[in-house]
């Protein structure tokens, strides 16, 4: 694959990189997660959550306006 080629696939963000990217606390990413009230997440088994990272972009953008 060369430096320009563009993958189709979603980046996934942990609770860490989700909560660096949206500047705020994982804890609160947590109540966020449990309330509704964040960016779509997926549990990928075992308790393991995940972030689509065009998600958290989108919620940053919203929460932002």
């Amino acid at each position: 694959m060369s430096a320009g080629t563009v993958v189709d696939t979603p980046l996934l963000l942990t609770p860490a990189e989700a909560a660096e990217a949206l500047r705020v606390d994982v804890s609160e990413l947590r109540t966020m997660r449990a309330t509704g009230s964040g960016p779509d997440f997926h549990d990928v088994g075992r308790g393991l959550i995940r972030y689509v990272r065009e998600s958290v972009e989108a919620f940053a953008e919203r929460a932002a306006a």
